[in-house]
């Protein structure tokens, strides 16, 4: 592929500490310039104003964001909890959101592996999270609620595997989803 200098367009970098990591992708609103990610688990929120990510003050949750969604074009986000709540905002609303503790799903003990957005065919959107639990696996569908929401709606699904799982991947359509995974035997 040949690219002419005309073409070229500015892109934004950022970067992090070495002591610094993203805990989960960054989304962003392109409509409001802004961008969301987790940094060490903790929320930090800018725009195209902010040339270095390293002094913007991280957000103080009540819980852990495992992960973060973009949901629509309107700036609209799902914030995964790592106890399993499921929560919708707008990326302007992110700052008074996550001050207000979300009700987990996952019973003491249960850890997310793997999380995916799933768009049903006429069903809605849900966030299809893997969770292990002392060897054992279940597949969770959480509803994605309205805006400004938190999910109530669960499908839980066990998975009866005799190895550990590794990696998961997620292929999907409109009507259905498959689930590929990769384990490690536990007679090994």
């Amino acid at each position: 592929m040949t690219c002419e200098e005309s073409e070229t367009k500015p892109c934004n970098i950022w970067t992090s500490k070495p002591n610094q990591h993203f805990s989960c992708a960054a989304i962003s609103d392109i409509s409001t310039h802004q961008y969301a990610a987790c940094i060490n688990n903790k929320l930090v929120i800018w725009d195209d104003s902010v040339p270095d990510i390293t002094k913007v003050k991280p957000l103080v949750t009540m819980g852990t964001i495992q992960r973060l969604y973009p949901l629509d074009a309107d700036g609209g986000c799902v914030m995964l909890y790592s106890n399993g709540a499921v929560y919708t905002t707008k990326m302007e609303q992110l700052l008074e959101s996550v001050t207000e503790e979300q009700q987990g799903l996952l019973k003491p003990g249960e850890v997310i592996m793997d999380s995916h957005v799933w768009t049903s065919d006429g069903e809605g959107m849900y966030v299809v999270c893997l969770v292990e639990h002392t060897k054992q696996h279940s597949l969770f569908f959480t509803r994605i609620p309205g805006m400004n929401k938190s999910a109530e709606q669960v499908i839980r699904v066990s998975i009866d595997s005799p190895s550990k799982l590794l990696h998961t991947s997620f292929h999907t359509t409109n009507s259905q989803m498959v689930m590929h995974a990769v384990g490690k035997s536990q007679y090994e």
